[in-house]
C-alpha cells in the first residue's frame, strides 16, 4: 500500500508539497477538489509510478511516496508498486476516435492505438512505396519496351535492306550487339566500304566468268632496232635504173613483169621480142640484196600488223556492281595504253610502207621508243579486276553472306552509337536492382504489417471483456463494441451504429477498458493499487449512478469472514483512490466509504492556494463538513456565510472566495431564473442596483482563476471581499427570504 506522499517538488501546481503531517492513506481513499485545483495533476504523480517514468511535461520534478514496512517509492523508480491509474491521460491514450471516419469508429487501448498508428504508418508507407515501386517498374518497363521497340525496328530495317526474310530478328541483333560490346565504334564501316558491302549483300545476280585479256608482250627494243636497220639499209648493186627509181608504179610494174617473163623471149604484153640485155639489166636493178631488203620489209610489216591491239574489253555490266566503279577507272587507262601502243606500231608500220616504196632510200625513224611496261601494267591491273570478279562468281554465296554479316555488325554498331544501347541496359540493370531491393524491404514491411494485424486480432478479443463490463455498467446490452475489418472498433445500439455518444458514455467505455486491462497478463487485482480520477464527466452526469455502482461492484465486496465469523467490508483491490470534482458523486462514494468504518477509509481535499509569490496546490484532510450537506450548493453557502460572519484575511480565503461566490450565484440563478449560460445573463434580476450589480459581477469575473489564469498573483483585499459578499447575501435574502431561511437552517 501507499501510506503517504512525503514530498512533491516542481510537478505542475505542486511546487513544494510536504505531506508528512497528513494522516496515512487507508484502503479506501476519497479525494475532493474543484476543477483546476490540481486533482488531475495528483493522479499523474501516481501514474508516474505506474509507468516508471516522469510525465513528459514535468521532467525536472521529483517526489517520494511512503509504502509499507519502510518502503519508499520515488522519482528514481528503482522500486515500483503495482498500481493502475485511470484519468484523462488514460482516456486520451486508450480511446482514440478515428478522425478520418464519419462513423463512430474508434481505437481502444494504448497498445491498440500505438499498433493502429504503427499499422497506419506502415500501411501508408507500404502503399506509397508499392505505388512508387510500380511507377519505377512502369518507368523501367517503358524504357525497356522503348529500347526493345527500337531494336525491333532496327532488326526489321536490316531485314528489309538486306533481304533476310525471317532469318533475322531482334534477338539476333542483340547477340551481335553483345559480341561487339567492347569495341563498338571500330565495327562501323566507312562510307566506301558500306557501299561496297551493301552492293554485295543486296546483289541477287551471279555474274558469268569473264575471260582474262590475253596479250603477248612484244620485244619492243629489238623490233624497233630491226625496223630502224631495215629503214637504213640500201641494196648494194650500183647499176640502178633511174627511171625505175623515179617512178615507183613503173618499178612495181616492171618488177612484176620481170617475174612473169622468166624463161620468156617475147613480151607477154606487146608480143615483141624482149631485148637480150633487158632482163640482165633488170636483174641487176632488182638484185638479191634488193630482194632480201624487200623480204625483210614485208616481214616487219607483217609483224607490226600482228602486233596491233584489237582486243575488245568486257562490258561494264559484266562486272559486279561494286566493282564497276573500279572498272570505270581502269578502262580509260588501258584504252589509252592501247592507243599509245597501236600509235607507236602504226608509226613503225608506216615507215616500213614508205621504205617499201623507196627501198633504195635510207629512211630515218623519228618516233620515240615506246615503254611497254605501262601497257603490261594496265593489262595486269585489268586482269586482276577480272580475276576478282571471277572469284566472286566462284565464291558468290560466301562473299554475299560475308558482306551481309559485315553490314549486320555495322548496323548494330550504328544502333549502339545512336541509341546508347549498352548505357540503357546498364540503367535497366541498376533500376532493377533498386526495385528488387525496395521490393525486398517492402516485403519485409508487409510481414511486419501482417504481424501487427495479428497482434490487433488479439486486442480485439479483449473487446469481449469490455462488452461484459459495459453491460454491467449500463445494466443492459445498450452499447456494444464490435471490431471492424480494418482492426478498429465500432459502437452499436442494437443493430444500428451508436452515434452522438455523450462524454459520459465515452468515459464509460474507457473505464470499462481500464477495468478489463486490470486483468491483463495475469495481473492479480487484489494486489493492485487502483487510482480513479474523475470518472464522471462535467458535461454528462446522466450516468452518475451507473459509474458509482460499477466501481463499487468492481472494487468492493461485503463478504463473510470465517476468521472473524462475520461479514466484513473488503476491497477487491489492494488499495483504492477515487478523486472527483463532482459533489454528488463525492457524496455517493462517501456514503459507501463511511460504512466501512473509520479504520478503512480517509477523506482528503485538493485545494489551490495563492499568495503574492506563487500559485500552488496542496492536499488537506477533508472533514465531513462537505458531505454532511449532501449538496454542494449548501456547502458553498456555508462557506460564504462563515466568511460574512467571521471574515479572516488569510490568503486562502481571499484566493478561493471569488470562485466560491461565482459557483454559488450561478447555481442560484440557474434554478431561480433558469439561467443556462453565464453569470451575466440574469444577475441584474438578482442584484437590482446597477452599481452593486456591476461591482459583484466584476469581482466574480476578475478574480475567478478559472476565467483569469493570467492573474495568478492577484487576489482581492478583505474589505472588498466583505462588501461583495454582503451585496450577494443581502440580494438573495431580499429576492427569496424563504429560500434564504432554508439555507440557514440547512447549515445549522
Amino acid at each position: 500500500m501507499i501510506l503517504k506522499i512525503n514530498r512533491v517538488k516542481d510537478f505542475g501546481v505542486f511546487k513544494n508539497f510536504n505531506g508528512s503531517a497528513l494522516p496515512e492513506f487507508k484502503t479506501f481513499n476519497l479525494i475532493y477538489g474543484w476543477n483546476y485545483s490540481g486533482k488531475t495533476t495528483l493522479s499523474r504523480i501516481f501514474q508516474c509510478l505506474e509507468k516508471g517514468e516522469l510525465h513528459q511535461d514535468y521532467q525536472s520534478a521529483s517526489f517520494e511516496f511512503q509504502g509499507d514496512a519502510s518502503t519508499t517509492y520515488d522519482s528514481s523508480f528503482s522500486l515500483k508498486p503495482n498500481i493502475r491509474v485511470f484519468n484523462s491521460d488514460f482516456i486520451k491514450e486508450n480511446l482514440k476516435w478515428d478522425s478520418d471516419n464519419y462513423e463512430p469508429i474508434f481505437l481502444l487501448g494504448a497498445e491498440n492505438i500505438e499498433l493502429q498508428k504503427e499499422l497506419k504508418t506502415k500501411s501508408d508507407e507500404f502503399t506509397q512505396e508499392e505505388e512508387s515501386i510500380n511507377v519505377a517498374k512502369k518507368t523501367r518497363e517503358d524504357k525497356k519496351n522503348n529500347i526493345n521497340n527500337q531494336l525491333t525496328i532496327k532488326a526489321r530495317d536490316i531485314t528489309t535492306l538486306l533481304g533476310l526474310g525471317r532469318s533475322f530478328d531482334r534477338d539476333k541483333l542483340k547477340q551481335i550487339l553483345d559480341e561487339i560490346k567492347t569495341q563498338t565504334t571500330s565495327f562501323k564501316l566507312s562510307g566506301i566500304d558500306f557501299q561496297k558491302y551493301k552492293a554485295q549483300a543486296i546483289s541477287n545476280e551471279q555474274k558469268p566468268i569473264i575471260e582474262k585479256i590475253s596479250f603477248r608482250t612484244p620485244e619492243i627494243v629489238p623490233i624497233t632496232l630491226k625496223t630502224r636497220e631495215v629503214l637504213h639499209r640500201q641494196p648494194l648493186n650500183s647499176n640502178k635504173l633511174q627511171r625505175l627509181l623515179d617512178d615507183k608504179a613503173l618499178s612495181d610494174w616492171v618488177e612484176i613483169g620481170k617475174e612473169l617473163h622468166k624463161e620468156k623471149s617475147t613480151c607477154q604484153f606487146c608480143g615483141n621480142p624482149i631485148p637480150d640485155d633487158l632482163l640482165s639489166k633488170l636483174n641487176d636493178h632488182f638484185s638479191r640484196d634488193y630482194e632480201k631488203l624487200k623480204s625483210d620489209i614485208e616481214s616487219q610489216i607483217d609483224l607490226f600488223e600482228s602486233l596491233k591491239i584489237s582486243i575488245s574489253l568486257p562490258a561494264e555490266t559484266a562486272f559486279y556492281t561494286d566493282l564497276q566503279s573500279e572498272f570505270r577507272e581502269k578502262k580509260p587507262l588501258i584504252e589509252s595504253e592501247f592507243s599509245a601502243f597501236n600509235s607507236f606500231i602504226s608509226t613503225l608500220h608506216q615507215k616500213l610502207i614508205a621504205k617499201k616504196d623507196k627501198p633504195f632510200d635510207k629512211l630515218e625513224l623519228t618516233a620515240s621508243d615506246y615503254d611497254v611496261a605501262a601497257l603490261v601494267k594496265a593489262f595486269a591491273s585489268l586482269n586482276e579486276l577480272i580475276e576478282k570478279n571471277n572469284k566472286r562468281t566462284q565464291d558468290f554465296l560466301s562473299e554475299k553472306n560475308s558482306a551481309i554479316q559485315k553490314l549486320k555488325i555495322h548496323y548494330a554498331a550504328e544502333f549502339e552509337i545512336n541509341n546508347h544501347y549498352f548505357s540503357i541496359l546498364k540503367e535497366l540493370d541498376t533500376e532493377q536492382g533498386d526495385i528488387d531491393e525496395r521490393e525486398s524491404k517492402n516485403k519485409a514491411l508487409s510481414k511486419k504489417i501482417t504481424l501487427i494485424k495479428s497482434q490487433l486480432d488479439e486486442t480485439i478479443k479483449g473487446a469481449i471483456k469490455v462488452n461484459d463490463y459495459l453491460q454491467i455498467f449500463f445494466g443492459k446490452d445498450d452499447i456494444k463494441i464490435q471490431s471492424t475489418p480494418d482492426k478498429k472498433f465500432k459502437l452499436t445500439r442494437g443493430d444500428a451504429l451508436a452515434k452522438n455518444l455523450s462524454e459520459g458514455e465515452k468515459t464509460a467505455i474507457a473505464f470499462a477498458y481500464f477495468t478489463a486491462k486490470l486483468e491483463e497478463q495475469n495481473n492479480n487485482i487484489s494486489e493492485t493499487i487502483v487510482y480513479i480520477d474523475d470518472p464522471v464527466s462535467s458535461l454528462d452526469s446522466n450516468h452518475l449512478f451507473n459509474i458509482y455502482s460499477f466501481i463499487k461492484a468492481t472494487f468492493y465486496e461485503f463478504v463473510f469472514d470465517k476468521a472473524q465469523n462475520k461479514n466484513i467490508h473488503k476491497a477487491k483491490c489492494k488499495q483504492l483512490f477515487i478523486s472527483t470534482h463532482n459533489f454528488d458523486f463525492h457524496n455517493l462514494i462517501y456514503d459507501w466509504f463511511k460504512k466501512t468504518k473509520d479504520e478503512k477509509y480517509q477523506l482528503f481535499m485538493v485545494e489551490r492556494q495563492k499568495n503574492s509569490f506563487k500559485d500552488e496546490s496542496t492536499i488537506k484532510i477533508n472533514s465531513e463538513l462537505i458531505a454532511q450537506f449532501n449538496s454542494e450548493y449548501a456547502y458553498l453557502f456555508s462557506m460564504i456565510q462563515n466568511f460574512q460572519q467571521t471574515p479572516t484575511e488569510t490568503n486562502e480565503n481571499l484566493y478561493h472566495l471569488p470562485n466560491i461566490a461565482r459557483r454559488f450565484v450561478e447555481t442560484y440563478l440557474n434554478f431561480k431564473y433558469m439561467s443556462r449560460h453565464n453569470l451575466d445573463e440574469k444577475i441584474d434580476q438578482l442584484i437590482k442596483k446597477n452599481v452593486d450589480c456591476e461591482r459583484a459581477r466584476k469581482f466574480m469575473h476578475y478574480y475567478s482563476h478559472s476565467l483569469s489564469t493570467d492573474r495568478v498573483v492577484k487576489y482581492p483585499d478583505l474589505s472588498e471581499c466583505k462588501a461583495v459578499i454582503d451585496i450577494i447575501l443581502n440580494a438573495i435574502q431580499a429576492d427569496d427570504p424563504t429560500h434564504f431561511s432554508s439555507l440557514e437552517d440547512a447549515i445549522k
